[in-house]
Parts: structure tokens; sequence; C-alpha cells
């Protein structure tokens, strides 16, 4: 759905990873790469809330409440930080 994710650690084959919702950014999609639409935007003051649809699922993503975007655009997301390994078929199935 995000594309290749740096890791907190090392891993192979298919792992479940948790993002916090204030380590994604926003901006313009590449054409080629992974993009989703905004379906709803929360103004908090300080800072915004959006739902974005990507790729059949909804990514919460919290920013700053001078954010430019609106419902309805189109954006690609991007980590700020590593993701962390929730579930990992090599260590049983769980986060060390």
């Amino acid at each position: 759905m995000l594309g290749h994710l740096c890791l907190n650690r090392q891993a192979e084959g298919r792992v479940l990873v948790s993002l916090r919702p204030e380590q994604l950014v926003m901006e313009s999609p590449c054409a080629d790469g992974p993009a989703g639409e905004i379906m709803a935007r929360e103004f908090k003051g300080h800072d915004q809330t959006y739902r974005v649809h990507v790729d059949g699922s909804e990514v919460i993503i919290q920013t700053h409440g001078s954010c430019p975007w609106r419902v309805g655009d189109r954006v690609a997301l991007k980590p700020l930080e590593p993701a962390v390994i929730v579930e990992h078929p090599h260590d049983g199935g769980h986060a060390n």
C-alpha cells in the first residue's frame, strides 16, 4: 500500500508493521508510485487529522494545522521514521 518501507529491524518475507499517524506526511504523488485520496479532514486548531483511502484501506495521518491538502486531493504518503515490526513469522509471530 505504501511501497517499500524502512523497518526498525531486519526481516525477511511478509511482516505486519505499524506507523504512528504523526510519522506520515503527505506529498504530491509520483506518476509511478502509490497514491491515495483524502476522504476526510478534521481541523483541531494546532493540528489536523486526515483520513486517506489507499488501495482499499484507510490510513490516518496527523499533521500541523496549516497543512494545505483538502478532501478529494490525491497524495502520496511518506513515512518520516522506520516502520515498527509488530508481527514476524520468524519470531513466533510477535515483535521482540
